[in-house]
């Protein structure tokens, strides 16, 4: 998940922005639509006689100014897996991009907490996810990382050990901000091809993480007191504990859903 230098928690909070909710707003449902027509011709590796990876980078970078965005995708990894290392997230972001899809209309409603299942083709091989108060930024993920840190070793030794596994293996930079969130091998490992990638997670991985969530989902009540104590930001993403566990519990969602469906997971910044 880190790259370009920014390991670190202090650093990456620099890149993530302020822990303020109301900071990011987005025009429609694809804030990101602009980018996705910058690059929509990805089979021809250019567009307008600019390389693909410089264009990526240079709509990637305005992102970061406005604040890191994700995109929480689930796919089939069979259907990924029938071309090279290489092609396979190429493969995922055209089929996303389509516009028969229907995911790129503005003027469709967007219901957060929900499935976005794609149209045409490719209904059948992925499905978006839009997690609650977050807007499809990637600030609320990264505070609740910052939250569960504030209060873990106010937690029982069990629930501490389980969301310790649940939040490394998803968006949390662990205590010493080193964790990586891409299991290696599927993708492939060239920067120029993976750019964006925040999240990999493959179907074995996916499998054990929703089985983590279910032992520690029942417990999680138990660290409100703590929260409020310890962790509390009024206004700030994840600052609530309920919208703690509302993000902590669309997390489960989408592991829930994968793992029924024997399928991967990526997160996406567009």
């Amino acid at each position: 998940m880190r790259s370009g230098g920014a390991r670190h928690a202090g650093v990456w909070r620099d890149v993530i922005g302020a822990d303020q909710a109301g900071s990011d707003s987005y025009a429609c449902k694809r804030g990101r639509a602009d980018f996705r027509d910058t690059v929509v011709d990805l089979r021809t590796g250019s567009r307008g006689g600019a390389p693909v990876q410089a264009l990526a980078v240079r709509a990637i970078g305005t992102l970061t100014g406005m604040g890191l965005d994700i995109n929480v995708l689930i796919a089939d990894w069979s259907w990924l897996g029938e071309v090279p290392p290489r092609e396979r997230l190429l493969r995922l972001r055209q089929a996303w991009y389509a516009d028969e899809t229907g995911l790129w209309d503005c003027d469709a409603p967007v219901v957060e907490g929900d499935w976005e299942w794609p149209r045409g083709p490719n209904s059948a091989s992925f499905a978006v996810y839009e997690f609650r108060h977050t807007r499809g930024s990637f600030k609320a993920h990264f505070w609740a990382g910052e939250r569960w840190e504030s209060i873990r070793d106010h937690a029982d030794p069990l629930v501490r050990a389980g969301l310790d596994t649940f939040l490394l293996g998803l968006v949390w930079g662990g205590l010493d901000g080193e964790a990586e969130h891409v299991d290696p091998g599927f993708f492939c490992d060239d920067p120029a091809v993976t750019y964006g990638v925040l999240l990999a997670r493959s179907p074995d991985s996916v499998r054990e993480l929703a089985a983590t969530w279910e032992e520690v989902r029942p417990r999680l009540d138990g660290l409100r007191g703590a929260f409020d104590e310890h962790a509390a930001v009024p206004g700030g993403w994840a600052g609530d504990f309920d919208e703690l566990t509302d993000l902590l519990g669309d997390w489960g969602r989408v592991l829930s859903e994968a793992a029924r469906r024997g399928w991967g997971l990526v997160g996406l910044s567009e």
